[in-house]
């Protein structure tokens, strides 16, 4: 385990035996546990690695897979660019579950739909990982607010193409991302996992400094 990894557990355990916020009846709670620095992994081509790396409309989405590390089940999944500031080869990305390799009825990777993880940019990822804790500490039963917790990235980029034989290759590179800050999306599946999400009678609204809440 590395220093960082350390430093997070101690730091989240102690914090733990504080904070007010109960935990979730379902298994994303354990997705953004303080004390666990969580290894995360991507699979994709290189092709679709280059293009959300650059892209600056932060909309391109590119098909992938999904696994954490000790876990056996993989995931097919969409990722995209957020825009946040690339430090670096390492930006922020939003990943959507689509379902299992192996069971399309299973759209969800530990009762979440969506990830969200920061890279960092705005200050880096040790005092914005702080920040969220300080929001953990306002919860009690009656207010959950989302949730966060380290992660650590690994991209699994396919390298393919023709050698100088003419002869087809492909093999697959591994690019670790370092640590981000793994944030809970206030989506659907959010309102689902705190007993909220009702169909046809809960929404969620999206307020801009300008215009009309979405």
């Amino acid at each position: 385990m590395t220093l960082f990894a350390r430093a997070t557990a101690l730091l989240g355990s102690l914090l733990m035996l504080v904070s007010p916020l109960t935990a979730q009846a379902n298994q994303s709670a354990g997705v953004y546990d303080p004390s666990q620095l969580r290894s995360l992994n991507v699979e994709l081509s290189e092709q679709d690695y280059q293009t959300i790396r650059y892209d600056e409309t932060f909309d391109i989405e590119v098909p992938a897979v999904f696994w954490a590390d000790g876990e056996a089940e993989r995931f097919n999944a969409t990722i995209r660019r957020k825009s946040a500031t690339a430090i670096g080869e390492k930006v922020s990305y939003r990943m959507k579950i689509q379902s299992r390799t192996d069971d399309a009825s299973i759209k969800t990777w530990r009762d979440i739909r969506t990830l969200s993880l920061e890279n960092g940019d705005d200050q880096d990822v040790v005092r914005e990982g702080l920040a969220w804790y300080l929001h953990r500490l306002a919860g009690t039963t009656d207010y959950q607010p989302g949730l966060a917790a380290w992660a650590e990235l690994t991209l699994h980029v396919v390298v393919s193409g023709v050698d100088e034989l003419g002869q087809p290759f492909s093999y697959v590179d591994e690019r670790p991302q370092g640590v981000y800050v793994n944030v809970e999306m206030v989506d659907k599946q959010f309102l689902k996992n705190r007993g909220l999400g009702v169909s046809d009678q809960s929404w969620l609204y999206k307020q801009d400094d300008i215009g009309l809440p979405e």
